[in-house]
């Protein structure tokens, strides 16, 4: 391996200067770094043509010893630095290293640096690259051993041909001789070393200076084998070869099924684990963090306000039935956090429609058919056929609606389940049961109990066929209703063309409910007339608007805004007192006199449209989550408003107690959505207990004495009536509800006096106990006669301006007994 010597020497001499001061020393470098290649083709020539089997641990074996030491040793003392020559040794030791670690893995399986031309060439090429590179470290070290003349000296020497052309290849013809005589590698060592030292540099170059050696010259001795130990493997980096391929094999893999789940199961993979690793996070968060200090928080609030960002984030971002659950949440989200209530209001917001490619899938796959076959329209405006809106008019978080009008005139919504659903159904629902069940474990608060009947109940909203029925069964009930019968309107739901996904109604035009403007602006639109489609009347004035539909493009919907006048700024010209009384009604009436309760009366789902008489007409839509109440717990319910209503402690005590409540304070305020002041006062004095510690201390009290409230309220959850949870959903809501338009009515008296009727009404109790009802309703009457001189006194306070309505008052007395246990109530989460 002579030409490692060689090029080391070079090294030393040449690179050195090219640090220093002064254009000579770039020059130099030019031309040195311009020679490897040519040292090759000489080292082809000289020495693999002759046979040698030249090997990289040759450098180790006999060429470091005793070849490139003495050179050092001899340049050193020519130089007069001998003080530098451990420094180059080492930087000769670095280059040898790195070119080992970097090229001899090439030399595996026995090949020698001459065994083909491939070999020497990818050789060199590899040692050209590793060379100068592991060479500039040690500059610094080399700079003070050349000077500006020297530079110019040794320019003209590297340009020349006799380094080049006599000197080096000399060298090689010496080591080729050597080699071809020798019968192992040592004979070679031996044999060069012997040898005088051929200097490769021109001395003239150098300073010239005589010194004197206090030792008498004596040869390198060849070291023995015993003495260079065992040759060592080249580095092959196993561990991290090993854990790349780890890394690439589950980059790969996590593709995969990345890909599959994306593409075949709607995402619900990626949705699951999104919902596994933010929950963990928002568990860890508040494990650590929720404490009179947080140790990662400036404050409870702001442990509050990131979680109820992330956990906003991921209902919006996965969608569906999570914004199902958010929607749940936001409408419950007067007992959380400011922080989340700001948070979930926005679950209220429109979601993402699918595309039509999409929507016709699920039409093709419920029905075999095209929606032109199934619902007889055309997309390129055949007058024969109806016609169908391709573009969404609603889009919610499982399904969304299309206006059409079918071939025979009729014009129906088209509510359509998005296709993403059936595959993220299971995947969502088992998700929304682990976390849950984590949840309940780690804040000891028995909610997993509940999650069975909730998950139910989410399910069987997804299936429009459920949906149908419930339709179908509240129009009887309401029909055989006549305190209801005109005054609420089920639309009608075409069986033919609905199924598993697809439901068909009769198209609907009214006011939403959150329009308060609307609904009580003077009515333009004429005498005797009804708002269009009105309890099932044409949609369209007979003849009035022949010339309008004759002009309109037949693919459209018509407006029907004619009602509110020239300058559009009419209404329906209705009572809010009326409306609000309908409301009421209808879910009282569900509530103790059918037990058939529609959970989801938020104004989205109900219209408001005026009957030729001028009286409201409450239109009820969106049927796909109801509750069943069986009649002795119907009854039970009953019973228990009666006992709120009167004070009647001792039936209030005893019901719940069934219920496994052991808080029935706490429980009585959350169904009146008011303080409840009679009982035995438990929970206003335990929030009195309550110690004037500093500020963040007493949040935190707080907010442990509501979890406890809500352990104490659920109790014995194997006793708890599941039905409650809907229940009192309905009843946030109604109050909501009633607060957004001003208190007009008594809600609480209302709601009471449905529970006492129904107690004599019902068709499930026996003749006696009707007989004693009616009795206790006439006492009941007499007692809430109370409440009737409040709501008046409220209503006067209101008109004069010096006040708020009755649902205002509730609502004021309900904060501050909230604010002692750490809840600041926000019933406006859906309002706009």
């Amino acid at each position: 391996m002579r030409l490692f010597t060689d090029l080391f020497l070079l090294l030393a001499l040449f690179l050195s200067p090219v640090t220093a001061i002064g254009t000579s020393c770039f020059k130099v470098v030019s031309a040195l770094v311009s020679r490897p290649g040519h040292l090759f083709d000489k080292f082809q020539s000289e020495i693999c043509d002759a046979g040698c089997q030249p090997t990289v641990p040759h450098w180790d074996q006999w060429t470091r010893n005793n070849t490139f030491v003495p050179a050092v040793r001899s340049l050193m003392q020519r130089m007069n630095v001998p003080h530098k020559e451990e420094a180059l040794l080492k930087m000769g030791d670095d280059v040898a290293l790195k070119i080992k670690e970097s090229c001899g893995p090439m030399l595996g399986g026995g090949l020698h640096i001459c065994s083909d031309s491939e070999t020497l060439a990818g050789f060199g090429n590899c040692f050209k690259r590793n060379f100068l590179k592991a060479s500039i470290k040690h500059l610094p070290t080399l700079i003070p051993m050349a000077s500006e003349e020297s530079c110019k000296e040794q320019l003209t020497f590297l340009e020349g041909d006799e380094l080049w052309d006599i000197t080096i290849p000399q060298n090689m013809r010496d080591y080729a001789k050597v080699d071809s005589a020798s019968a192992s590698p040592f004979h070679m060592a031996h044999a060069t070393f012997l040898r005088p030292l051929r200097p490769t540099i021109r001395p003239s170059i150098w300073r010239q200076h005589r010194y004197a050696h206090s030792s008498q010259f004596q040869p390198f001795v060849p070291p023995s084998p015993s003495s260079l130990g065992k040759p060592t493997e080249a580095k092959t980096y196993k561990r991290t070869i090993k854990w790349f391929r780890r890394i690439l094999y589950v980059s790969l893999a996590t593709g995969v099924v990345y890909g599959i789940d994306n593409q075949f199961y709607a995402s619900s993979l990626t949705r699951t684990a999104r919902t596994f690793s933010l929950g963990l996070l928002v568990a860890l968060d508040y494990k650590i963090n929720f404490r009179p200090h947080p140790p990662l928080a400036s404050s409870i609030a702001a442990v509050h306000a990131r979680n109820a960002e992330r956990l906003s984030d991921l209902l919006r971002h996965n969608g569906g039935l999570y914004l199902k659950i958010g929607q749940a949440i936001a409408m419950q989200s007067a007992i959380l956090p400011p922080e989340f209530q700001q948070m979930f209001s926005r679950m209220f917001d429109d979601a993402p429609q699918n595309d039509w490619k999409d929507i016709e899938k699920v039409i093709r796959e419920d029905f075999g058919k095209s929606p032109e076959e199934v619902f007889g329209i055309s997309f390129t405006g055949d007058p024969n056929k109806g016609v169908m809106e391709r573009r969404a008019r609603a889009s919610a978080s499982v399904a969304q609606v299309h206006w059409a009008r079918l071939q025979d005139g009729r014009e129906v919504a088209i509510k359509i389940q998005k296709r993403e659903i059936v595959q993220q159904l299971v995947w969502d629902l088992w998700a929304f049961k682990v976390v849950t069940l984590i949840y309940s474990k780690v804040f000891d608060i028995p909610f997993y109990s509940l999650v069975p009947y909730i998950s139910e109940r989410l399910s069987l909203e997804t299936d429009f066929v459920n949906e149908a029925d419930n339709s179908e069964n509240m129009a009887k009930l309401v029909a055989a209703e006549p305190r209801l019968r005109d005054r609420v309107y089920i639309p009608r739901v075409y069986r033919e063309l609905s199924s598993k996904r697809v439901m068909t109604a009769e198209w609907v035009e009214g006011v939403r409910l959150w329009n308060k403007d609307a609904i009580t602006r003077p009515w333009r639109g004429g005498w005797g007339q009804g708002s269009p489609g009105c309890h099932g009347t044409p949609l369209d004035r007979p003849g009035a608007d022949s010339a309008d539909r004759n002009m309109r493009p037949p693919t459209t919907k018509p407006e029907r805004d004619y009602w509110r006048g020239r300058n559009n700024r009419g209404g329906l010209g209705l009572s809010l007192k009326d409306v609000m009384t309908t409301m009421v009604d209808l879910f009282s009436a569900q509530m103790f006199l059918w037990g058939y309760v529609h959970c989801d009366p938020h104004p989205g789902n109900i219209f408001i449209r005026r009957k030729p008489n001028g009286q409201p007409e409450l239109v009820l839509i969106d049927h796909g989550l109801y509750i069943h109440m069986e009649p002795g717990f119907r009854h039970q319910y009953a019973r228990f408003w009666k006992a709120l209503l009167t004070f009647d402690n001792r039936t209030l005590g005893e019901i719940v107690k069934g219920w496994g409540v052991n808080n029935p304070d706490f429980f009585a305020s959350a169904t009146l959505m008011r303080p409840y002041s009679g009982g035995d006062m438990s929970t206003q004095r335990g929030l009195q207990g309550l110690s004037k510690r500093e500020r963040a201390e007493r949040h935190f009290e707080m907010q442990q004495k509501l979890r406890k409230a809500i352990r104490d309220m659920l109790g014995d959850e194997t006793k708890w009536p599941q039905e409650l949870i809907f229940i009192g959903r309905n009843l946030r809501i109604v109050q909501g509800n009633n607060q957004f338009l001003g208190s007009p009515v008594n809600r609480v008296k209302i709601t009471g006096i449905w529970a006492s009727r129904a107690l004599i009404e019902s068709p499930d109790l026996p003749l006696a106990e009707k007989i004693r009802n009616i009795g206790r309703h006439l006492v009941f009457r007499m007692v809430l006669f109370s409440t009737d001189i409040f709501f008046y006194f409220t209503k006067v306070r209101q008109f004069l301006h010096l006040g708020g309505g009755m649902e205002d008052d509730i609502e004021a007395q309900m904060q501050n007994m909230a604010k002692d246990i750490g809840v600041e109530l926000n019933h406006s989460v859906f309002e706009g």
